[in-house]
């Protein structure tokens, strides 16, 4: 996801929570019943949640209910930090899996807000850690792109697929080179990660970040092994791509070539 598409998804959440509106009755649904749902969310009521869902007769159905933006219950009450509400409707047994307009399931909302209780009780309930969003995106790529590397490993330790790629291309290894995150680099090249993985136009995370001039991560990458002269989809090495005269003398000393 690019910053434009992750700036979007989190104004599109944080307005969720912030948004006294959102709670009114047309926000979510002429049904008073679905409004009351998730009024009782909002104030983090327990006690009403359990007492709509036996008014309900048990019919999980409408606990999966969505707003206009397909927010469901379980992602409402994710993006309110409201475990308990959380651990509630899990145990009403709504869709754990059910997404939102972007595709985003409730483990990759948890994950794009870095809750690490959250993920770890979506993943022991069996959440799908392999779903992908509209931007080709898994729950780990989501913990990439904020740069959260507990949430990261403990997808991993989960058997979160590390090689998967958005539409663009970019693997987690260039989500951690763009923050300049050695942790989660070290981490991602320990579960096998490859250090020349390509996007869509064959830049890799040294390219990328030659051309962002981040020196740290340039010298790191090259220690780890990159390949200094892997070229992108037009053939332009890293060394004739970057225009700043340190990061051109770095790759110099490593032997990089025209």
């Amino acid at each position: 996801m690019s910053g434009k598409e992750r700036s979007y998804s989190f104004s599109l959440y944080s307005s969720f929570s912030s948004d006294s509106s959102f709670t009114k009755k047309s926000s979510f649904s002429s049904n008073s019943f679905i409004n009351d749902i998730f009024q009782a969310i909002k104030y983090n009521n327990i006690f009403s949640l359990n007492s709509l869902f036996v008014r309900s007769g048990n019919n999980v159905k409408l606990f999966n209910k969505t707003t206009e933006f397909y927010i469901t219950p379980l992602i409402y009450a994710i993006t309110l930090n409201h475990i308990d509400c959380v651990k509630t409707l899990i145990n009403i047994g709504v869709d754990i899996n059910k997404p939102d307009e972007l595709k985003n399931t409730p483990l990759h909302i948890a994950s794009l807000d870095g809750n690490y209780k959250i993920v770890e009780l979506l993943l022991q309930n069996n959440s799908d850690i392999h779903k992908l969003n509209c931007f080709n995106e898994c729950p780990l790529l989501s913990a990439c792109s904020i740069n959260n590397t507990d949430c990261v490993r403990l997808l991993l330790d989960n058997g979160a697929y590390p090689h998967r790629r958005d539409n663009k291309g970019r693997s987690a290894i260039h989500i951690a080179s763009e923050y300049e995150n050695i942790e989660l680099l070290d981490l991602l090249l320990d579960r096998g990660v490859s250090i020349n993985t390509q996007t869509i136009d064959g830049k890799t995370p040294l390219y990328i970040s030659c051309m962002e001039s981040k020196l740290e991560i340039i010298e790191y990458l090259i220690q780890k092994g990159a390949d200094i002269n892997k070229p992108d989809k037009f053939k332009r090495t890293p060394l004739i791509a970057c225009y700043d005269s340190k990061v051109k003398q770095i790759l110099r000393k490593y032997g990089a070539k025209i």
